[in-house]
């Protein structure tokens, strides 16, 4: 009896070892979605917005007067925020395409915009809400 009882329990041990190894297989298996760097360069864009928003100039937030200027409602405010966003996001693209839209108040309005997203082979994107206004930062890389 002892010897049938170590076959059954050796058979038993050999059948579960491929379904071990099946199982380790497809474990290891990529999975799909945004990749490491889809989401660095997300990142980037929010960190990028983050840092728009909390720059100071003449007295006060950039962001700040970047809302005074789009309130006149007129292509001089679009354009004078556009100059206030410009050299802050120069700075931090460091040679990126980006490009910064209104989205709430001026229907998907450009600010701003450097390079061609359009050639870029990675975008990612920053949401930022300030007083009633929704600025979108695509960058590309």
């Amino acid at each position: 009896m002892d010897q049938k009882g170590f076959i059954f329990t050796f058979d038993a041990v050999l059948a579960l070892i491929p379904l071990v190894l099946m199982m380790v297989l497809i474990s290891n298996l990529p999975v799909s979605g945004d990749s490491p760097s889809q989401l660095t360069i997300s990142q980037d864009a929010q960190d990028y917005l983050n840092v728009l928003a909390s720059s100071q100039i003449k007295d006060g937030k950039v962001m700040d007067w970047m809302v005074q200027a789009l309130k006149t409602g007129n292509n001089d405010g679009v354009e004078e925020a556009g100059k206030l966003a410009k050299p802050i996001l120069d700075n931090l693209t460091s040679g990126r395409s980006y490009q910064l839209l209104e989205t709430g108040q001026l229907n998907n309005t450009i600010l701003i915009s450097q390079g061609n997203l359009n050639t870029s082979t990675i975008v990612g994107s920053g949401t930022l809400c300030w007083e009633n206004f929704i600025f979108v930062l695509y960058v590309g890389q």
